[in-house]
C-alpha cells in the first residue's frame, strides 16, 4: 500500500440512504447555496445543508458513530493522529448535493486561510453511486469513485490538493467535514 495518508473505508448503505432521505426531505427549508470557507462560491456549485457538530439526532448520531470507526482505522495506520483530545468535530459539516455538471471543479485544500486554519483531517462519504464521478487528488495521483458508503479521510493541508470529478449525466450527493484543533 502506498503511504499517501489517505484512507478509503466504508460506512453502511443504510446510513447513506437515511442521510440522502434527510437531504431530500429538508432541502427546500434548510438547503443553501454551497460556499467556500471564504464565504464565496466561486469554483463550487452545490446545494448544501449544514449540520451542527453537536446534532445527535438520527441519522447524524449513527453516521458519526460509523465515521468514528473509520477514524479509528486511520489512527491505527497513522498513530501520530491518535490523540483525539487535541482535535474534534467542531465546525458544521455539510451534506452537499450536485446536479449533473455541478461540483467543485478547481484544485483546493481544506486549510487555506485563518478561518480554516484549525482543520487537521477531512472526511467525506459518498451518499450515492454516481457513474463517472468522484474525487481526484493531484499529488497522490489518486482518483476515488463515487460509490455509496465509500468514506475517505485525508490531511487538510495543501499537500492533498483535490477536486471533484464531475458527472455531466447524474447527480452526486456527499457528506463532508473536518476534525479541527480545539481552541486553547
Amino acid at each position: 500500500m502506498k503511504n499517501n495518508f489517505i484512507l478509503i473505508d466504508k460506512v453502511s448503505n443504510e446510513i447513506c440512504d437515511k442521510l440522502t432521505n434527510f437531504f431530500h426531505a429538508n432541502k427546500e427549508v434548510l438547503g443553501c447555496k454551497g460556499v467556500l470557507d471564504t464565504g464565496y462560491s466561486e469554483g463550487k456549485k452545490s446545494l448544501d445543508i449544514p449540520i451542527h457538530p453537536n446534532n445527535d439526532n438520527e441519522p447524524f448520531a449513527q453516521y458519526k458513530s460509523e465515521l468514528q470507526l473509520c477514524l479509528n482505522k486511520y489512527n491505527k495506520i497513522y498513530p501520530e493522529t491518535n490523540d483525539m483530545d487535541r482535535y474534534q468535530l467542531i465546525e458544521n459539516y455539510n451534506i452537499q448535493h450536485y446536479e449533473p455538471g455541478e461540483g467543485f471543479k478547481g484544485w483546493h485544500a481544506e486549510r487555506t486561510n485563518y478561518i480554516s486554519s484549525k482543520r487537521v483531517l477531512v472526511f467525506m462519504t459518498y451518499l450515492t453511486d454516481t457513474k463517472n464521478a468522484g474525487t481526484e487528488f493531484k499529488y497522490q495521483k489518486l482518483k476515488t469513485d463515487c460509490k455509496k458508503g465509500s468514506t475517505v479521510i485525508w490531511p487538510s493541508e495543501w499537500t492533498h490538493l483535490h477536486r471533484g470529478i464531475i458527472s455531466n449525466k447524474h447527480p452526486k450527493t456527499i457528506i463532508t467535514g473536518w476534525w479541527s484543533f480545539l481552541a486553547p
